[in-house]
């Protein structure tokens, strides 16, 4: 006990009320020191404890609230736009709950790339599937090549390559999986001469979209190139023996086949679409004398601003003496269930555009989760719950020419499914 409270201890002993000397003047005076030394300390840490309450309490709301509603929004955050993979995705909605992520994206990409040999152009591909394991948004696998879901499948679409011996084509092919590993893709550029080339404008989980160029070299004089698109069916892709200098003899599907003729067929009447020509056949000089495209058989499936849309090649484009052209007209239908299974996007376009000034493209889960924004560079993958909350989960960059072909989600139990077969089917190489 500290000397000086011993002494006041005995001082009042007594009680007040003892004896007359019990509580003098001069030990009223000494308790009233000792009460001010005592108190005067607590007084000065007074602030400084409440100061300290408040920051305690800041960091609470930051970490079992939606932080992001405390911070101020600009119309354009730097940090955001040089978005990092975060390592700790775990968030929180306006009701303080966490909201877990309960979808796998399977995304398809393409890079246009020019041959330094012939300056002609060839494509590659990539896939990854990114999704949620311990707690945190990640990619499971990637690998070269689409992986493409089909019914109960994998089927995986590359680039395959013919030659001879002085010219080489490379188109798209398609096989089951079926067990088997990844398969490294033809990456090389070509070094001789393209007599016809393909790319992959759009997979979904049956139909694809396909660019494809035709070089007619029959004659002595300069090349021919017919360019032309079509949706194939994975069966049509798969089971071709070899390409054809005839394109529109091959299978492929119609907008009337989608669609049906009382939606396909009064449509393409008011497009008035032209049928396109082939090598061999004379090209039509005047658009009156083309064959009109009733049924929409050459058309293509493009990404605008969060969605997929139809569009119909009209091929009444005045050709130049050696170059076959069209021109997409946008078909007046949304495209059904059956070619694109999923296809809304939760957020707001301007809700994106303000939170990522430089998106071009964006997509949701089925789950409303989460969204994915697209821009030139990269692919961001925000939270989302009712509203875009600006803490991204996870992002990738995308490589000069490379934009997204394919968006596959997985709900429920084929999340771990998928996990499963994209970690066999996409090996890193």
């Amino acid at each position: 006990m500290d000397p000086i409270d011993k002494e006041l201890k005995e001082g009042l002993s007594d009680g007040p009320l003892g004896h007359q000397d019990a509580f003098s003047d001069s030990l009223r005076k000494r308790i009233e020191r000792r009460i001010e030394e005592k108190v005067r300390p607590r007084r000065s840490r007074a602030p400084w404890f409440a100061a300290t309450c408040v920051v305690l309490a800041a960091a609470a709301c930051l970490l079992v609230g939606d932080w992001n509603s405390l911070l101020p929004h600009p119309e354009v955050n730097p940090a955001m736009e040089a978005a990092e993979p975060v390592a700790d995705i775990q968030y929180y909605a306006d009701d303080q709950q966490a909201v877990p992520l309960q979808s796998a994206l399977l995304i398809g990409l393409r890079t246009d790339q020019q041959s330094p040999q012939i300056g002609e152009q060839f494509s590659t591909y990539r896939t990854l599937l990114i999704a949620p394991e311990q707690n945190r948004l990640q990619t499971i696998a990637e690998g070269s090549g689409i992986l493409m879901p089909y019914k109960m499948s994998f089927w995986k679409i590359d680039n395959e390559r013919r030659e001879s011996a002085h010219e080489e084509s490379r188109t798209l092919s398609a096989y089951l999986t079926n067990g088997k590993t990844a398969t490294r893709q033809l990456v090389a550029p070509p070094v001789k001469p393209l007599t016809q080339s393909e790319k992959l404008l759009f997979a979904g989980n049956r139909y694809m979209a396909v660019g494809q160029t035709v070089n007619d070299r029959s004659t002595k004089e300069a090349a021919s190139k017919y360019e032309y698109v079509w949706v194939k069916e994975l069966d049509q892709l798969a089971n071709r023996s070899k390409s054809s200098m005839t394109p529109l003899r091959e299978p492929h599907v119609t907008l009337r086949t989608v669609y049906g003729a009382d939606t396909a067929d009064p449509a393409m009447r008011r497009l008035q679409a032209v049928l396109p020509s082939q090598p061999g056949e004379p090209a039509a000089r005047e658009p009156a004398a083309a064959a009109a495209d009733t049924t929409g058989e050459s058309w293509t499936i493009t990404r605008r601003q969060g969605r997929w849309v139809p569009q119909v090649a009209d091929y009444a484009v005045q050709p130049s003496s050696k170059e076959h052209r069209y021109e997409l007209k946008d078909f007046p239908a949304p495209l059904p269930e059956a070619v694109v299974s999923h296809d809304r996007l939760v957020a707001d376009w301007q809700e994106i555009k303000r939170l990522r000034p430089t998106a071009s493209d964006a997509f949701s889960s089925p789950t409303e989760d989460m969204v994915a924004v697209v821009s030139d560079r990269d692919v961001v993958v925000y939270p989302y719950q009712k509203r875009l909350i600006g803490q991204p989960l996870l992002s990738f960059t995308l490589g000069r020419n490379e934009s997204v072909v394919m968006v596959q989600w997985a709900v429920g139990d084929y999340v771990e499914q998928w996990k499963q077969q994209a970690k066999t089917y996409l090996e890193n190489e």
